[in-house]
């Protein structure tokens, strides 16, 4: 295997990200440049077909994609691996008292306690948002 080969296996999710950045980047410098200069050039606020208000509202939807880009993915583990120990936490939680898979013998008000967290979390799907979060990430 080459040397090229290698470094793209091993790094090809950042140089995508860095590429992605430095595309968004570029874009964003080029229109402000572009508005600045003709703003120069014709000595008025803007002739432009978008407005001063529409212009900066661009500049912020841009530079929020970089964010975007630079760090979904980051966001995107926390919360999977979040989701993932709440999960968890509340499974071990709920587990000795039940009477499918353990032979303790807990008191109604205690299966029902420690029972219905983890049957509020089951019914919304936490660890199926966390594989969800896992794919999108995969998706990247």
């Amino acid at each position: 295997m080459s040397l090229s080969a290698s470094f793209w296996q091993r790094f090809n999710e950042p140089i995508i990200a860095l590429i992605l950045s430095s595309v968004l980047f570029a874009l964003y410098v080029s229109i402000d440049s572009y508005t600045e200069f003709q703003d120069w050039q014709t000595g008025v606020d803007n002739h432009s077909d978008l407005s001063a208000n529409e212009t900066e509202q661009l500049t912020i939807t841009l530079e929020y994609a970089f964010l975007a880009v630079s760090f979904l993915p980051c966001l995107l583990a926390a919360s999977e691996n979040g989701n993932k120990l709440i999960y968890v936490l509340l499974y071990i939680i709920s587990f000795p008292c039940n009477p499918e898979f353990s032979s303790l013998k807990c008191s109604t008000g205690l299966q029902n306690a420690t029972a219905a967290p983890f049957s509020f979390v089951d019914d919304y799907g936490l660890y199926d948002i966390a594989q969800y979060c896992q794919f999108f990430i995969s998706l990247r």
